[in-house]
């Protein structure tokens, strides 16, 4: 069949041809065999491969986008990502990949040239690089002076109570600069540790012990089925993927109620028909304090926290999960939640799982 015939078969009206032509944005269709259905010429000006009839892994999109456009048809979210074209211009541009079902699934990508709003953001970043360094000379000297009031206010209670409440101040706001520095290293791609191949099931042994260490708090239960392939490795920064596990793990245990415990499920799905990826799920479930359908909406914002958290008297800063998405994002994953209030979470991610390509 024709691409073009292909194309009305899923749209449906020729209009939408000329509608899309007229947008700003680049916006690719694609079918569920992974060939392009039509795209935009917003779009065959940004990648100049792009050709009706033709199979996505031969064209020249980048292999990050690849990734997510593969994850997203097995998974069937919606996945928003930041992707760098031209390492040398420095251009930028944010891309939605959309799972659509209209006679037949399909797979819309949109392209929006964000390189200004990078340059801004990129001003916003080394203001608070600058400010976050200038800022823990200072804690470091009131976490001293603390100690030393500590230590020669002996056996006065008021004393210890105010320099317990100074070093717990200032170890809060030092972890929440942590966290921003870490941030800003994902924004920037300033993380200059290799890419490794790792197991992500080694990774969520290691995670659960160190946030029970960490927290000094022990899951009640913790229930573990890993139904994967032994040979199955992701590729990725060790300690970025770990980082975003731990935020999840540790709102699990935290969270939780009297008795705490962990359900974790990973999986391996082979999507024969594309030649792109594979995926990796990771279903972790708590018995926590649970969500609103609200709280689930914003969860992934910066410095947000629920009403459910404020109440449960938890010291959080609000980017745990922040740091959790922008990391499943980098890596063409996904991250999504189940939950509802005093029933417990369950946080489903989605990781594509690199191959090595056999030569012809």
């Amino acid at each position: 069949m024709h691409s073009g015939d292909q194309y009305n078969d899923y749209i449906g009206a020729e209009e939408y041809k000329v509608a899309i032509d007229t947008m700003p944005c680049g916006v690719i269709f694609i079918d569920r065999s992974f060939k392009i259905l039509t795209a935009n010429k917003s779009a065959k000006t940004i990648f100049k491969s792009i050709v009706e009839g033709k199979a996505i892994c031969d064209t020249d999109l980048p292999h990050a986008v690849l990734l997510a456009i593969n994850n997203s048809a097995s998974s069937k979210r919606r996945i928003e990502m930041d992707v760098r074209l031209n390492e040398i211009q420095s251009m930028h541009y944010s891309t939605i990949i959309d799972p659509i079902y209209l006679n037949n699934t399909a797979i819309i990508v949109s392209i929006k040239d964000s390189t200004c709003i990078k340059q801004i953001d990129r001003m916003i970043v080394d203001f608070i690089t600058n400010m976050a360094h200038e800022v823990r000379t200072p804690l470091t000297a009131i976490t001293c002076a603390a100690s030393i009031i500590s230590d020669q206010g002996s056996g006065n209670d008021l004393v210890q109570e105010f320099a317990s409440v100074i070093k717990e101040s200032t170890k809060r706001m030092t972890d929440i600069l942590e966290e921003l520095m870490f941030i800003i290293s994902i924004e920037t791609n300033n993380n200059y540790e290799a890419m490794v191949e790792v197991r992500v099931t080694s990774i969520l042994d290691s995670v659960i012990k160190d946030v029970q260490i960490k927290s000094g708090e022990n899951f009640d239960q913790i229930v573990k089925s890993y139904d994967i392939s032994p040979n199955d490795h992701i590729t990725v920064c060790y300690k970025e993927l770990y980082h975003a596990l731990f935020h999840v793990i540790k709102n699990a245990l935290i969270y939780s109620k009297d008795f705490k415990t962990l359900n974790i499920k990973v999986f391996y799905a082979s999507k024969a028909e594309c030649k792109v990826n594979d995926i990796v799920h990771i279903l972790i479930k708590d018995s926590g304090i649970g969500m609103s359908d609200y709280t689930i909406e914003r969860i992934k914002e910066a410095l947000y926290r629920g009403d459910e958290s404020r109440g449960a008297n938890n010291p959080g800063n609000g980017l745990g999960l922040y740091i959790a998405q922008k990391v499943i994002s980098k890596y063409g994953g996904s991250i999504a939640f189940e939950s509802a209030p005093d029933v417990g979470t369950t946080v489903i991610l989605t990781l594509p799982v690199k191959h090595q390509v056999e030569e012809a």
